[in-house]
């Protein structure tokens, strides 16, 4: 039976689905596999024997066919329709994805080439073929031009205007136009440019052949280009010194074309004399592009380490533009410039691998250079979500007594508690000095608020009322903290406080957001279902974040109708589910033991374009770890680590998880040792959980010497950054228990007298 929220998304909310649609979506959830789930053991840290079996066939998951995919219109490429025209649990489509690889390979292209570039960029003003002059000469080929196959040149002949190819109506591809120069200048006699027409010529040329961020181009294609342009401006034998005495326009296009070259420096000079002129708004804004296409050359020829070396060598051009952590040209007519500039510096140097050992490396430059190192890659790591980075370049700024500004600080915290990081949310809250500066409190009170700090939060908020400076987001943190402990009364007194009926204040989406949360923490439906109407009567129809919190709220409870019924009325209201969205569906097949259903999951929202994070990629892998699928959590961590995608963390998360996968199938210690010390090197710092993880290693191998000295060095470094975690009991446990299995009884009562001593209360396992 549907649950009254569910029914009032499908019947008030939304538009109404077919039934047949809204059965086949519950057959294929049911059919996942409706087995009975075996609780996680708690005991997981105490070492015990092992029950070893030999390999068996995998059996076949119980599937169906959906009629969409068995009726007159399936055929090969049947699945590509499943695909878009059923919700995420048809099992004819889950099926392909659960392989030996989580992505499968791409399908091969048809077509025997690639479009170029140029004639990408007017595809769509393209008219059906007609018997041109231009179609006359493609068909007219000179044996000349056939003679000289060139990579880049294609072959044609024939003769039409060349002057035409500037009009911007006619399609400029960068083959022809230069075949056709060629062959108008090739003995020297005739030119078929006026000097401007010439610029335009080579402006078009290099706007054809320059790449964009992340295009694969051939880096000696484009020196050749480069080479060909140069020769067309200058000549053979021209210096950068004969070039800075030029008008701006060919200051600008000369830039480009050395960079083309290669010849960064060169560029560089160029662009940087061109910078000292007294300029025009247009002017600068050329300049600006300048200064980005060089940017995206130096990336592509040598890397992000290199771009992020020229942004800080540029910083009297560049550091306006880039140097704040918001746009300071939002309002004028640089802002759509800047935020260009801005969003290529922030995706490349968010590549750069290992900031603050970067930083570090740079102790000897001067502090204005560190500081500006550092601040570049906090305006990187932060938006484009490499956090734990940000943390560790915040760490070493630290360590270097480099100033760390507030406004980078907040911005981090925020984004670190939004996604549960409090261990280093805190940390770099603990950071910034206290004051009553509305900064500081209004982030405090979203920290505390996040994690459920009643205490905390209230201080912050009863000082920030104190400054008369609340805002509106203040109080739904307020509320916020009382709702993620299922604080229902008070969360709606709070919200009758702030929002009377007769006030000028009307509560917002974010607000009544709040209630629901806190109705669906206590797994109170039938008053989550009052407020969601409530909701809806005031102008507020349910966003991606309602239904995340309603989707999680049924997905705890194994609700499998309403899950079902709730993602496929997010479609239809053309609501995409996001990040958040599909890790909750995933942590829901784990809860069911179906890490094949979880992989399809995981496969279809990397088709969608979810970029996942690692609270997505840690529930792909617990969704091994609950069902018992330990060399399935080592197979996608190999996947996750051989894409190379710089987008997929793997944190200290992934890492536990890959280490308890190696601990439960036995890996020799040596291979778990390598494995933990090599995480300082990629900036993922081990936890409790880490440590708890390589002692129960050594523990099985007999170690103890190195299992003591493992828990000593725990409580030297985690103790700093973790105070009161309460895992030392675990901890001890596991070491207590290896020296049982040696028949160290002696060793073994010491342990267990320490423990007493410590005032740690032993479990029942100790």
């Amino acid at each position: 039976m549907i649950e009254p929220l569910a029914a009032a998304i499908v019947n008030g909310v939304l538009p109404r689905t077919s039934a047949r649609r809204t059965s086949v979506l519950k057959s294929a959830v049911i059919l996942m596999g409706n087995h009975a789930r075996k609780p996680f053991p708690e005991d997981f840290f105490t070492p015990h024997p092992r029950s070893w079996k030999g390999k068996e066939r995998a059996q076949d998951p119980v599937t169906f066919e959906c009629s969409a995919c068995t009726g007159p219109f399936s055929g090969p490429n049947s699945g590509i329709c499943c695909a878009t025209r059923h919700s995420l649990w048809c099992p004819k489509r889950t099926r392909v994805f659960t392989r030996n690889e989580i992505t499968p390979r791409r399908l091969p292209r048809t077509g025997s080439g690639t479009v170029p570039r140029s004639t990408r960029r007017h595809s769509s003003s393209s008219a059906p073929q007609k018997h041109t002059l231009q179609s006359h000469m493609l068909e007219t080929i000179s044996s000349q031009s056939q003679a000289h196959h060139d990579p880049v040149t294609t072959n044609l002949s024939g003769t039409m205007d060349i002057r035409s190819l500037l009009h911007p109506s006619v399609p400029f591809d960068p083959n022809t136009a230069w075949a056709l120069y060629s062959e108008s200048v090739k003995d020297d006699v005739y030119d078929p440019f006026t000097p401007d027409e010439r610029l335009l010529f080579m402006e078009k040329l290099v706007n054809a052949v320059e790449p964009e961020l992340y295009e694969q181009t051939g880096i000696s294609a484009l020196h050749k280009w480069g080479l060909r342009l140069r020769s067309m401006m200058h000549g053979r034998d021209v210096c950068v010194a004969n070039i800075l005495s030029e008008d701006l326009r060919k200051l600008c296009l000369s830039a480009r074309i050395y960079a083309l070259m290669g010849d960064l420096t060169g560029a560089v000079q160029i662009a940087r004399e061109g910078w000292k002129r007294h300029l025009t708004e247009a002017e600068q804004g050329k300049l600006v592009d300048i200064y980005r296409t060089l940017l995206i050359m130096a990336h592509l020829r040598e890397g992000s380490t290199a771009a992020l070396n020229l942004v800080v060598e540029e910083w009297n051009v560049l550091g306006p533009y880039v140097g704040s952590y918001r746009n300071a040209f939002v309002g004028t007519s640089f802002e759509t410039k800047s935020e260009s500039l801005r969003d290529t510096v922030r995706k490349i140097i968010a590549e750069v691998t290992n900031g603050a050992a970067l930083l570090s490396s740079r102790w000897k430059h001067g502090e204005q250079d560190l500081m500006r190192t550092a601040e570049l890659l906090l305006l990187s790591y932060i938006p484009e979500g490499s956090l734990e980075e940000a943390h560790a370049v915040m760490v070493e700024m630290r360590s270097l007594r480099l100033s760390l500004p507030i406004s980078y600080q907040t911005a981090l915290i925020r984004r670190l508690a939004k996604a549960n990081s409090f261990v280093l949310a805190n940390e770099v809250f603990s950071f910034i000095s206290p004051s009553n500066y509305k900064p500081y409190l209004s982030v405090g009170l979203y920290l505390y608020a996040r994690q459920g700090n009643i205490t905390r939060a209230e201080e912050f908020f009863n000082n920030l009322r104190k400054q008369d400076c609340l805002s509106p987001t203040d109080k739904a943190m307020l509320m916020h903290a009382y709702a993620v402990s299922g604080r229902v009364e008070t969360v709606i007194d709070l919200f009758n406080e702030f929002f009377p009926e007769d006030g000028e204040e009307k509560p917002t989406i974010f607000h009544y957001t709040t209630v629901v949360l806190a109705f669906a923490q206590r797994g109170d439906f039938e008053g989550l279902n009052f407020w969601l109407k409530a909701m809806m009567e005031a102008g507020h129809p349910p966003d991606a974040h309602v239904y995340s919190i309603i989707l999680e709220s049924f997905a705890s409870r194994g609700d499998v109708d309403t899950v079902a019924v709730i993602l496929d009325q997010m479609r239809v209201a053309n609501i995409q589910p996001s990040r958040v969205h599909y890790t909750t569906v995933i942590k829901f097949l784990a809860q069911r033991r179906d890490p094949a259903s979880a992989e399809a999951i995981y496969k279809r929202a990397l088709q969608e374009g979810i970029v996942p994070d690692r609270i997505m990629i840690t529930a792909l892998m617990n969704a091994h770890v609950e069902a018992g699928s330990w060399p399935g959590v080592i197979r996608i961590f190999d996947f996750l680590k051989g894409s190379g995608h710089r987008k997929i963390p793997l944190t200290i998360e992934v890492y536990n998880t890959l280490l308890k996968a190696y601990v439960m199938i036995g890996t020799p210690f040596h291979t778990v040792s390598m494995l933990f010390r090599r995480l300082q090197s990629i900036a993922a710092r081990p936890d409790a959980y880490t440590y708890a993880l390589v002692i129960q290693s050594a523990c099985d191998a007999g170690l103890m010497n190195v299992a003591s000295d493992l828990f000593a060095e725990m409580e030297d470094r985690v103790g700093k950054w973790e105070p009161r975690r309460g895992i030392e009991v675990y901890v001890l446990t596991i070491i207590m228990a290896g020296h049982l299995r040696l028949g160290h009884k002696s060793q073994a009562k010491a342990v267990y007298d320490d423990m007493i001593a410590r005032g740690i209360q032993p479990t029942s396992i100790t």
